[in-house]
């Protein structure tokens, strides 16, 4: 489809049309609108992108309006879009203000919840039946409570196993304790090793420089036929001359012996300063010495040795804290073992009250759906054991009877098709008038259904939509007589492409849509009576 909007109003919505005429292209716009993750098939051939629109009216939905609030946006409406490209990545909105797909998980928690045909299927899952008590009963928090100790606990479990295969190596101990040793009784000073190789390559570079000095000073000043002496006798044989040339050189020589005098002093005393450091340079090259030695032992570089120390004495710090931290996490296994047990406690028993509860309504739906002696028996039963389970310590199994004759049994050892399409819808019905959801869609729930029990089921569906919006999609003529709103969707075809499209039918429209799935293919005017009769009967 290029384009579609469609409007839902309060009550019972029905979606109806030929199979594979893209009833499910509604479902999944509204799955990725809330957060399903998006297949590249998405978008259109030839379309770069499509987009998905979801408005939902908040007004008197508390819930979502916190889910908004905590996340600083506007708590007036809820816009929900998304914007899937053809290479499969989505962007995702809430309120014009961009979100995550999590974000539109969470919200649409609050918002709707659909049910599809599949779910009969689950219902024989004990982890689903588990969860249906869990969803009636509104056990949520004390459920993930209980999850957080239960993984508290076995976390430290690990723990514990872990330091118990650990023997406590007391020759281990006594050899780190060696190595330590080695640091700190030898003048070892750890915070040095990263600037004493520069210090001792400045401290090299000056002795180096304190010869040099040293040999010019000897040149100048110093050795048989120094410069000085030679400048000394060049100034006697001039005294000898009298002119005024011998007199200009006499002066330049004395002033070139004074200078010469000064540096070579000058190079004297930077040569004393700089050998005075030759014995630091000394005592550096012997804790040089003793680092490069440590660190050929422990296989690492000079600079590396402050973490090598700090992985020995850490390795000692576990080593004696081990009994320490086994009494520890003991203490702390017992601790959470006692809170899991008192809060499983209290989850069993509101799962058994609430279990009765919901079984005897769910008995008294299967009643109304064409079942007049069926019961349902939610059977819990303790688990006997010292160790925490995942999910609390009793098991839990949907039980019916069909006749009265007959004790229960598990419902994938009794139930039809038909009656397993009936129990879910009791059970989804059941939770979906005690929750505080405002909209509910149901994927051919009604599967495997028809005649009189279909009608009922239709009835259902209306009742519930008193109270909370319902939108069904269904092959059953009578279920969908029973609906305030009527859509059709059909597909169109032609060499080029195929379209989809999605009419509100009226009265008259309704009557031939009615007759089309009663199997009348004529649409005479008996097919239509038969409809418009049928439509009728659903309104009283």
């Amino acid at each position: 489809m290029d384009e579609l909007e469609v409007n839902f109003d309060a009550g019972l919505t029905v979606l109806t049309g030929e199979t594979g005429a893209g009833k499910s292209i509604l479902l999944e716009a509204l799955s990725l609108a809330t957060g399903k993750r998006a297949d590249t098939n998405h978008v259109k051939d030839g379309s770069k992108t499509a987009t998905i629109t979801a408005i939902f009216e908040i007004n008197e939905n508390e819930q979502a309006k916190q889910v908004l609030k905590e996340n600083a946006l506007d708590e007036e409406i809820c816009i929900l879009r998304r914007i899937l490209d053809k290479d499969g990545k989505s962007r995702a909105f809430c309120n014009d203000e961009p979100v995550t797909l999590s974000f539109l998980k969470k919200i649409s928690i609050s918002l709707l919840d659909i049910h599809s045909q599949h779910q009969s299927q689950s219902l024989l899952k004990p982890d689903s039946q588990r969860k249906y008590i869990d969803d009636s009963a509104g056990n949520s928090a004390l459920v993930n409570k209980l999850t957080s100790i239960y993984n508290g606990y076995r976390l430290n479990k690990l723990k514990l196993n872990e330091l118990s295969k650990t023997s406590f190596d007391e020759q281990r101990v006594e050899l780190l304790n060696h190595l330590i040793s080695e640091f700190e009784d030898n003048d070892i000073d750890l915070t040095e090793i990263h600037t004493i190789e520069d210090e001792h390559k400045q401290l090299i570079n000056n002795k180096e420089s304190s010869e040099l000095f040293l040999e010019i000073s000897n040149l100048l000043e110093g050795s048989k036929n120094n410069a000085s002496e030679i400048i000394g006798r060049s100034l006697n044989l001039l005294s000898k001359l009298n002119s005024n040339v011998s007199k200009s050189i006499e002066n330049n020589l004395m002033i070139a012996h004074e200078h010469l005098l000064d540096a070579s002093r000058v190079l004297y005393e930077q040569a004393q300063l700089e050998l005075s450091s030759e014995s630091k340079l000394l005592k550096i090259e012997n804790r040089l010495s003793r680092l490069h030695n440590l660190a050929r032992k422990h296989k690492c570089q000079i600079g590396e040795l402050d973490q090598a120390y700090k992985v020995l004495r850490e390795e000692v710090i576990q080593a004696n804290k081990r009994e320490e931290m086994i009494s520890t996490l003991s203490e702390q296994l017992l601790q959470q073992k006692e809170q899991y047990f008192q809060l499983a406690e209290t989850i069993r028993n509101i799962r058994k009250m609430k279990s009765s509860e919901l079984g005897q309504e769910i008995s008294r739906r299967l009643k109304n759906l064409g079942l007049p002696h069926a019961e349902l028996v939610i059977n819990i039963e303790e688990i006997n054991d010292d160790e925490p389970l995942p999910n609390g310590m009793e098991t839990i199994e949907f039980r019916i009877k069909t006749n009265p004759s007959q004790e229960p049994l598990s419902l994938s050892k009794i139930a039809s098709g038909g009656e397993l399409s009936r129990v879910s819808l009791a059970l989804q019905s059941t939770i979906a008038v005690q929750s505080n959801i405002p909209a509910s869609i149901y994927d051919e729930v009604d599967s495997g259904i028809g005649g009189n029990t279909a009608k009922i089921v239709g009835k259902n569906l209306k009742q519930i939509s008193k109270k909370n919006q319902v939108i069904c999609i269904t092959h059953s003529a009578q279920v969908a007589c029973a609906g305030n709103h009527h859509f059709s969707i059909t597909k169109k075809q032609n060499d080029k492409d195929t379209t989809v499209m999605v009419e509100y039918l009226n009265n008259a429209e309704r009557e031939k849509e009615v007759a089309r799935m009663l199997g009348n293919t004529d649409k005479g005017k008996v097919a239509i009576e038969h409809a418009r009769q049928l439509l009728q009967d659903a309104t009283h």
